[in-house]
């Protein structure tokens, strides 16, 4: 391909300006291509995108975006033709159970939002009585512009489940200045400013002191205590930062100084029981988030972790693996002992 486009570029004489291709017509011809040769790797699709510079780059991934959207579309139209020939293929008595039953099901819909409704404008106007859970936002000098990008999802993923499971707790995040870039990211997601939950700028310390509970408790992984269950009328702080362990202990440090309690989850007890040996134990902040929203409802720390954590991370395969590893770790020392052989003294050993 490349031979081809030098090829067509240079097919008149080298001095003749007229004759060179503009950037459009190369973004063109890179774009004619790749329709023509759809069964191309990724790697000579994009070598052949490089050709045409920043601009043919920029047309290639904008084309692919456009063939996604095109699949996208084809197959929901396919899907809703698949949809319309199983209806023909009914009986007028059929189509019409079938119709009773879809108002039937928007009925039970409606009704159950409406109950949602309700109960979460019940508790947002007892929200003080509710368990509090703050996310401390006081690291964002600590990360970068792709950790804060998550830590804006993570926030909004937390502020989703507690929303979704009827509010059993009252979210606070603080630290959040007006000003930085965690807010404005927060800021531009579809109705924040109208979210089930508190958001301040005031520094961990003092939005403690305005939540008045009577009981402190700094979760991180890096404590020795483990938390065994919630108190009411307690506040438990989960940290807002994503360093991949780079500020390991900065958590446990800052609850210290503030003089706070600080515990972690029992995962590890969860691990043991469930014989999950390998599984990752380091949890995201809306991880945490929704145990503890899971635990205030069910007070259960089994169904919590079970309904939470990604089962995706350990299969069984990696499992047998790692039982085989140990296995062989513990045959390792016996079969080194009994495979010994003993020395042979000089005058015991055979000549040639």
């Amino acid at each position: 391909l490349q031979f081809l486009y030098f090829i067509a570029c240079h097919n008149t004489h080298p001095m003749a300006e007229s004759n060179i291709p503009s950037m459009e017509s190369a973004e063109a011809e890179a774009e004619a291509t790749a329709k023509a040769t759809p069964t191309l790797s990724k790697k000579k699709q994009k070598r052949l995108a490089r050709m045409g510079g920043e601009a043919g780059i920029q047309a290639h991934w904008e084309m692919k975006k456009a063939a996604y959207k095109d699949r996208v579309k084809e197959r929901k139209l396919q899907e809703k033709e698949k949809q319309q020939r199983e209806w023909l293929s009914l009986t007028p008595e059929e189509q019409e159970q079938r119709k009773k039953d879809a108002s039937k099901r928007r009925e039970a819909a409606d009704k159950q939002k409406e109950e949602q409704a309700n109960l979460i404008k019940e508790r947002t106007a007892n929200k003080s009585k509710l368990p509090q859970i703050i996310i401390d936002c006081d690291f964002e000098g600590e990360m970068d512009p792709k950790g804060l990008k998550s830590m804006a999802q993570q926030i909004s993923l937390s502020h989703s489940f507690v929303r979704k499971e009827g509010l059993p707790c009252w979210l606070t995040v603080s630290g959040l200045v007006p000003t930085g870039s965690l807010h404005q990211l927060l800021s531009q997601r579809c109705g924040f400013s109208d979210w089930s939950m508190t958001t301040t700028e005031s520094s961990l310390s003092d939005t403690v002191k305005s939540v008045g509970s009577k009981s402190i408790i700094y979760l991180t992984g890096d404590s020795d205590v483990t938390l065994q269950s919630l108190e009411p009328g307690s506040s438990y702080i989960v940290g807002g930062i994503i360093d991949r362990n780079r500020c390991k202990g900065l958590t446990l440090k800052k609850a210290t100084e503030l003089g706070f309690s600080h515990a972690r989850l029992p995962l590890d007890s969860w691990i043991e029981k469930n014989k999950l040996h390998g599984i990752c134990k380091t949890l995201t902040t809306n991880h945490v988030v929704s145990i503890l929203t899971l635990f205030s409802k069910c007070n259960s720390w089994e169904e919590s972790f079970s309904a939470v954590l990604p089962m995706r991370r350990v299969t069984e395969q990696q499992q047998q693996k790692r039982k085989e590893k140990e296995k062989e770790k513990s045959k390792a020392p016996e079969t080194e002992t009994t495979q010994k052989k003993p020395k042979l003294d000089a005058a015991d050993t055979p000549s040639d």
